[in-house]
């Protein structure tokens, strides 16, 4: 009935149900006996209910539903039914299968061919014989039959019977019970991949007389296998093989296992790694009947433990609570479901073929293709080293050794290499599917390519024959192990420091930290690599275990910084091994345990990977583009993803005799340290082998592997650049504002202690705008031609357009795109043919040649823009006798010239022509720069030392001193500032570079600093002042000598030469203002003795000049450009890493040399910054006017009369000769450039020497040499027109019209002004002439200096510099003279009668009196009362301008009404007059305040002037610039001489004797000229223009 029908269920009996969310039955009918196999086949799905693993329940549809699904209707049903009676009519059959995973039904059948290659393609030469995998499906059948349908053609009664017959043939049983366990899976065990299976045997009970192989065997199969079985024919006869799959015969044993040598009647253990999902089963045969009874002997001796890796990149909490971490599926090979396994990740490492042909092949190469065709695992004999009783059985050496031919291609065509990869589901493989053709060829065929370079092995190479595992250490097995892991044994007990087990229990929840508290200074006590304090038993690690539970993982992360020390893995365990070499004999290549000092054997990739990166599968089948592990690699474009395992073998040198070859360590160190990133993953970040403990004795294999594994704290993560850039660059900021920080706060202690009485303010956006645009503009202009030559270099060494991009990004080199330009060229002339391994070393010595063109080329460029022609042909002076160049600029006038400060200059009529003398300074300077570079090679090569980085702080204040040293060498070669400058801004460059070779970044951040704090002593105190210690010291020392050499004589000549050795000593003691000493001063050239310049110039050694200003912005600008200069020099050490080498034995990883290239571009503002504050500092100690020299250096560049600053005459001849050629660069962004192209020429051939000698390279031996010279001098004779002639179409450093000869158009515009007005008022054309010569004249000039004395006096020795009072003592002792003798005559006169009218005394009465008394009295109450009221005006200033919203400095209080009209109001108030308080009541109820700047202040009584100016007669009078400045001159010094000399205060208008009457002749000139001046003069006053 329909009610039972809607309940009716069926229950499946089966095998392997378990329970799942996703269980179903699906129920499909059919009719035609396959169509129920068809994919269009009408199906009907149903919950499955699960019962157990036998057993799952199914509801059933509704009848109805069936039929209705298969459309058969009652004429269909009726033709359907048989007359058969053992068969109901009108019946359908129903197919039933179930699912657990709602993927695959149990019904479908599986086939996967056992090649992704098609079958059928004959081109492909596809062997046959392979067999496919297929599973069955499995199913059950249902009848139904529609008993209402057969009840309308039927009687009751047959109804009846019907119904009875088929009830009784439906409930007739046919399975009794549940199928018991076959026998054909009895011992089968799931082996996922890379778990390892710990197989244990304890057959101490068995027989002693029983032997392995003779009387019984063991035997270990593994499924998927594939192998020829060996067929006979019914007459036993051999036919051909026949492949089975999964084969039947079973795994090789160990050598070590089957070896008679090893005791079988003993617990053995055996291990065998998954390299695949896997399943295996083993079994004990006794193939000896006589041994059947002893069969019962091996039931249930054999234990199986499965174990993964589980800890490099663990499941979260999350993960574990809702089963959600990442999934893969089993191999259907293992599982017919393909059910859902968590995915394993593993740390793996890599071997490539350019390792193995530096090193012999490690010993332990994986077996490939057909050498695992009975299975994918790896079987290990497992022994400890407390066995005694099992020695150690070595392979035999032509079972282990390969060959560089392991790379080679194993195969004849890559069709049958691709067949064999997938049949054996091979992954250490190099074929690579073709992109270039897409996913096949002409055809439709994919193709493929054969290039093996890289392995992926998860075990370690080299380190085998090992106890505990044999031939082959997984890597996640020698560290994830929780019974042989252990921490660090703890030596002694000294360090407890009272720290009991309660306080270590609650350390580590303490403020969130779990090394909290006092406890946390106990870490610091010993130190493990600088981190802890292993070796105490008190140590706060072994809290908790050496693989700590999930929950107790706590990672540092790039913040946790109060945290420091992580809680992970940590790991330390011993090996005991064996070499398998051949310790007597030598190889080819030196073997692993021979590799120097920085070799890397091999590499670990840093992150772990999964099943899918290390098979090169995307399923766990085959298909068409599988590349294996080499995939994987290739597509990894960072090359610090691999973390290499360097060789550290400095043990060796403390033997006495050569270990390079047949010298063993005995002791080998793996330590490996890894940053924890979070709770669940893991990142290696170094890997170190050490070597130690050397014999040589070659009967002895044995030796002791000690592998640790700990992780990193936060100071070594910071070292090794773990954290992402963001936290470097926000570390770097941090830095960066530290030092400016540092800097600021020396610029306060400086401005608090300083002597000036007006000490200068820092304006620090002036300094800057001084600072930063000339020399980034000079700077990036200078750098444009030698990177485009090193780009055009790299093209034609490379042929790669974008190779620094590539290289810089992280990208490798695309050598399909290289086309072969210099790889075709003989390295050497003498060489009959190109050899391929000599190619990459020759290339990277012909870069370096190419370097050093273009050095060449920048030392010429930069020697003529600091030499131009225009200098050296009119007042370059020949070298002098102690090789230095005299630059004499003063003119090419007559024999005897006078510069501006009076000296006189007498020319050599034999001196050599202009020509000559440019070519020799030009000469001079590129052989002093090239020699530089020579020396700059060697501080690179020292700093190539071992030891450097140990001594990196008195490396970097060793350098320092020598570059004083070394500066003054220069300086004395190249006669000039302007030409050592780039000299020595390159050795600071190389300071800074070798600074690189520090141990860790930490050093290097560390060094930074102390060279900052150098750079400040140096610039405040060394430098200023070391010219002065320096003329002291040789000022004393030629006293010394002077008086031993007098005392020598009179010892030798006794009283002979008295009278002369006193002469002498009264000649260098003499006064400078003797007559004598002013001859013998003039005498000698204007050069004082010691003694004078000690004694009597005592009074103007303090006298400030412009040279120590000059030299100490020099020096500065030098290390600014130096700045600007590192990441450059950092960047060309990224794309040239292989060329030049440095990086690598610095031992700095590419990415980490990205993160030097961003401190050093990040640091760049807060050094500028800090520079301002230094500047600062240097004008308070000092008292320079270092803004007020930088500005007017501004002005002079900005006045320049020519395109290039060089080639201006101007040169300031009051300034050291040295100097003068300096100065006039005006530190500009020409200066910037060409110090930037010379400089760049000296690195260049620094760097270029480094890569020949690196590669070791002979350039006269090239036949290239011509090529890379000819090409390098076009490209930079084509750049060079290229770049001149952008410059002169952008108009770059165009001098404006109205700055070209601005001291011509003075004279110009002047003249122009006086003819408009002469022509206006009717005068002759002459005017402006006269005037001209009137105002130059004699008189106006007596006139001048007469008036002015006073002031002029004053600034007398601001005016002269010591220099010039010492070289022109014996003229200007008499000219001052005269001047101060007449100054005492005037000084004189002041109450002299003659000085002006003289007054009568007055006689006063009373009332006349009274009333001065009145007038005095109410001046002195306003005093006081102003005053009174000053604080309350200023307590009004507020913090911005009411009108204008400004927030400058120049603010002040305007106040409604001013004092005078407060005054009179509060003066009405007779009963409070005079009262101090009542009147500042007063004055705050009247007044209202308002904050203003000077800028509002001046546009207010603007306004009101011109309001005043249109009430007055007089309008404004334009005058000329000229007129106006002489104006401004002549009033300024007029109020100057007013204030020295109070007596001149009216003399303009008392004094008849300073200008006479006759003076002042009333012509027509003399009436415009006052006229005009009197008119400018009221336009002034009334604000007029």
């Amino acid at each position: 009935n329909k009610d039972s029908e809607a309940q009716a269920s069926v229950l499946l009996i089966g095998r392997n149900f378990h329970d799942s969310s996703t269980l179903a039955c699906r129920f499909r009918p059919f009719v035609e006996p396959l169509s129920w196999n068809a994919s269009g086949s009408i199906q009907i799905q149903s919950r499955g209910r699960f019962i157990s693993s036998t057993r799952i329940e199914c509801p059933r549809p509704p009848i109805s539903s069936l039929f209705r699904a298969m459309d058969v209707g009652p004429s269909a049903r009726n033709n359907n039914t048989n007359t058969d009676a053992n068969e109901a009519p009108s019946s359908i059959q129903v197919i039933i299968d179930a699912t657990i995973d709602g993927r695959r039904f149990s019904g479908d059948d599986r086939f996967i061919p056992y090649t992704s290659a098609p079958l059928d393609d004959s081109s492909l030469a596809i062997s046959s014989g392979r067999k496919s995998h297929s599973a069955p499906a499995s199913f059950v059948t249902f009848n139904l039959t529609d008993f209402n349908a057969l009840a309308t053609n039927i009687t009751s009664n047959e109804l009846q019977a019907i119904t009875s017959m088929e009830k009784s043939a439906c409930l007739k049983p046919k399975i009794a019970e549940e199928s018991p366990t076959r026998s054909r899976e009895q011992g089968w065990y799931e082996l996922p991949f890379m778990r390892q299976a710990h197989l244990s045997f304890d057959w101490r009970h068995i027989p002693s007389d029983m032997k392995l192989d003779e009387h019984y065997k063991l035997s270990i199969y593994a499924r998927p296998s594939r192998c020829d079985d060996t067929r006979c024919n019914d007459k036993r006869e051999r036919i051909p093989d026949v492949e089975e799959s999964p084969c039947l015969q079973p795994l090789e044993l160990p050598n070590w296992f089957v070896d008679p040598a090893v005791s079988k009647q003993q617990v053995i253990n055996m291990t065998l790694l998954a390299l695949d999902d896997a399943l295996i089963r083993v079994e004990v045969q006794i193939i000896d009947g006589l041994y059947l009874a002893s069969a019962d002997s091996f039931l249930d001796t054999m234990t199986v433990h499965v174990e993964g890796p589980s800890r490099a990149k663990a499941l979260s909490d999350d993960d574990i609570l809702y089963n959600n971490g990442e999934k893969r599926r089993l191999s259907p090979y293992v599982s017919w479901e393909e059910k859902e396994v968590n995915m394993e990740y593993f740390f793996a490492a890599r071997l490539t073929a350019e390792e193995t042909k530096t090193i012999s092949p490690p010993l332990n190469m994986p077996p490939r293709w057909d050498a695992l065709e009975r299975g994918r695992l790896l079987l290990s004999m497992n022994t400890t080293n407390e066995s005694t009783t099992t020695p150690t059985i070595k392979d035999e050496m032509s079972d282990v050794a390969v060959t560089n031919y392991f790379w080679d291609h194993p195969y004849h065509t890559n069709a049958l290499a691709k067949e064999a990869t997938d049949a054996y589901l091979e992954t250490f493989h190099g074929l690579v599917l073709r992109e270039d053709v897409g996913s096949g060829d002409v055809s439709g065929v994919a193709s493929y390519d054969y290039e093996m370079s890289d392995l992926v092995l998860p075990y370690l190479p080299f380190l085998s024959n090992c106890r505990e595992f044999d031939s082959h250490i997984p890597i996640w097995a020698l560290f994830e192990s929780h019974t042989q892991c252990s921490l660090p044994d703890a030596m002694y007990h000294s360090h407890s420091h009272g720290l009991d087990h309660h306080q270590q229990a609650h350390s580590h929840t303490t403020h969130g930290n779990p090394y909290g508290g006092g406890h946390r200074n106990d870490i610091f006590d010993l130190e493990y690599d600088g981190m802890y304090d292993v070796d105490s038993a008190h140590w706060w690690r072994r809290q908790y275990p050496a693989l700590p539970h999930r929950d107790d993982v706590r990672a540092v992360g790039p913040y946790d910084l109060g945290v420091f020390y992580p809680i992970a893995d940590w790991c330390e365990r011993k090996l005991y091994c064996h070499y398998e070499e051949e310790l007597g004999q030598t190889d080819l290549l030196p073997r692993w345990f021979e590799a120097e000092t920085g070799t890397a054997l091999f590499s670990i990739l840093r992150d772990p990977i999964n099943y899918h990166q290390y098979t090169g599968r995307t399923a766990t089948y085959p298909s068409v583009g599988d590349g294996g592990g080499q995939q994987y690699v290739l597509g990894i474009q960072s090359p610090d993803a691999f973390i290499p395992v360097n060789v550290d073998r400095t043990a060796a040198l403390e033997l006495d005799e050569d270990c390079a070859q047949l010298c063993f360590p005995r002791t080998l160190t793996l330590d490996v340290a890894y940053y924890q990133m979070d709770q669940t993953t893991k990142r290696i970040v170094e890997i170190n082998l050490i070597y130690e403990d050397f014999d040589r004795d070659p009967t002895s294999t044995e030796y002791e592997v000690s592998a640790i594994l700990r992780p990193l704290d936060y100071r070594d993560l910071v070292i090794k650049f773990a954290y992402s850039r963001g936290i470097f660059c926000l570390l770097f900021v941090q830095i960066g504002l530290f030092t400016v920080a540092m800097a600021a706060a020396y610029w306060l202690v400086v401005r608090v202690t300083t002597r000036l009485q007006s000490p200068p303010k820092l304006r620090f956006l002036r300094l800057w705008s001084l600072i930063l645009p000339p020399a980034v503009g000079g700077f990036l202009m200078g750098l444009l031609p030698p990177a485009v030559l090193t780009i055009a270099l790299t093209m034609l060494m490379r042929g790669q357009l974008v190779t620094a991009l590539d290289i810089v990004g992280g990208k490798e080199r695309n050598t399909a795109t290289v086309w072969p330009v210099f790889k075709s060229i003989l390295s050497h002339y003498v060489d009959s043919q190109v050899e391929p391994k000599d190619v990459e070393r020759t290339l990277h010595g012909r870069t370096g040649l190419g370097f050093i063109a273009i050095a060449i080329a920048c030392l010429y460029e930069g020697s003529k823009m600091f030499i131009p022609k225009i200098h050296a042909s009119s007042k370059d002076a020949p070298p002098s006798t102690d090789g230095n160049a005299v630059n004499d600029r003063s003119g090419d006038g007559g024999d005897n010239e006078r510069d501006d400060c009076g000296e006189a200059h007498a020319n050599d009529s034999g001196r050599p022509s202009n020509r000559v003398l440019t070519l020799w300074k030009r000469s001079n300077m590129i052989y002093t720069s090239i020699v530089m570079a020579f020396f700059l090679v060697l501080i690179v090569e020292w700093s190539y030392w071992r030891q450097f980085g140990n001594y990196i702080w008195e490396a970097i204040i060793f350098l320092k001193l020598l570059s004083n040293f070394i500066g003054g060498v220069v300086d004395n070669q190249v006669g000039e500032a302007l030409l050592s400058a780039p000299i020595m801004t390159a050795m600071g460059l190389v300071e800074g570079l070798v600074t690189l070779s520090a141990d860790d970044f930490v050093d290097f951040l560390l060094s930074y600093i102390v060279g900052f704090g150098l750079m400040v002593v140096d610039r405040m105190y060394i430098g200023p002042l070391q010219g002065e210690f320096m003329a002291w010291a040789c000022a004393k020392v030629k006293t010394k000598a002077t008086r031993f050499k007098a005392w020598m004589k009179s010892r030798v000549y006794g009283g002979q030469n008295n009278n002369k050795a006193s002469t002498v000593g009264v000649w260098n003691g003499a006064s400078p203002d003797s007559g004598a000493a002013a001859t013998s001063s003039a005498g000698t050239g204007g050069v004082l003795s010691p003694g004078a310049a000690s004694e009597g110039m005592g009074t103007v050694v303090g006298t400030q000049t412009i040279e120590p200003i000059i030299d100490s912005y020099c020096s500065y600008c030098c290390d600014t450009l130096s700045l600007l200069y590192a990441p450059y020099i950092i960047l060309l050490l990224i794309m040239f890493r292989d060329e030049t080498e440095m990086a690598n034995i610095y031992g700095i990883k590419e990415q980490d040399m990205e993160y030097y290239i961003i401190f050093a571009l990040l640091i760049i503002p807060f050094q500028i910054a800090t520079d301002v504050f230094i500047h600062g500092a240097l004008e308070l100690f000092h008292g320079w006017r270092l803004l007020d020299y930088l500005s007017y250096a501004r002005y002079r560049f900005l006045q320049r009369e020519s395109r290039w600053k060089g080639i201006d005459e101007s040169l300031d001849e009051c300034i050291d000769e040295s100097m003068r050629t300096l100065d006039q660069q005006c530190f500009s962004s020409q200066w910037y450039l060409m110090m930037t192209v010379h400089t760049n020429g000296i690195i260049y051939m620094v760097l270029g020497i480094e890569m020949m000698a690196r590669a070791q390279y002979n350039l006269f031996g090239d036949p290239a040499m011509p090529l890379i010279i000819v090409f390098v001098a076009a490209t930079s004779i084509l750049l060079k027109k290229l770049l001149l002639w952008t410059g002169l179409a952008i108009g770059l450093w165009r001098v404006r019209k109205d700055r070209q000869n601005w001291h011509l158009l003075f004279q110009q515009r002047e003249e122009a002004n006086l003819l408009s007005a002469a022509a206006f008022n009717g005068a002759d054309d002459g005017i402006g002439y006269e005037m001209e010569r009137r105002i130059t004249s004699e008189t106006f000039r007596h006139k001048f200096l007469d008036y002015n004395r006073s002031w002029l006096i004053e600034q007398l020795p601001s005016l002269l510099t010591p220099r010039t009072q010492r070289r022109s003592q014996g003229y200007l002792i008499p000219q001052l003279n005269r001047i101060l003798q007449n100054l005492n005559t005037d000084i004189s006169s002041d109450s002299d009668e003659e000085d002006g009218p003289a007054f009568d005394n007055i006689a006063l009465d009373r009332d006349q009196r009274e009333v001065m008394r009145g007038w005095v009295e109410e001046a002195r109450e306003r005093m006081f009362l102003r005053r009174a009221v000053q604080p309350l005006i200023q307590s009004h200033r507020g913090e911005h301008c009411q009108r204008c919203l400004s927030t400058q400095d120049d603010l002040s209080v305007k106040t409604s009404l001013s004092f005078a009209q407060v005054y009179l109001s509060f003066q009405e108030r007779e009963e409070q007059r005079g009262d101090q308080l009542a009147f500042k009541e007063y004055f705050k109820r009247t007044v209202d305040f308002e904050t203003v700047c000077d800028r509002c202040m001046e546009d207010e009584c603007t306004k009101a002037k011109e309001e005043e100016e249109k009430e007055t007669a007089f309008g404004s009078v334009m005058l000329s610039d000229p007129s106006e400045s002489m104006l401004i001159q002549w009033r300024d010094s007029a109020r100057i001489g007013q204030q020295v000399d109070v007596s001149d205060d009216d003399s303009e208008h008392d004094n008849d004797d300073a200008f006479p009457p006759e003076a002042y002749e009333r012509d027509d000139l003399n009436q415009h000229l006052m006229t005009m001046w009197l008119r400018r003069a009221r336009a002034r006053k009334s604000g007029g223009v």
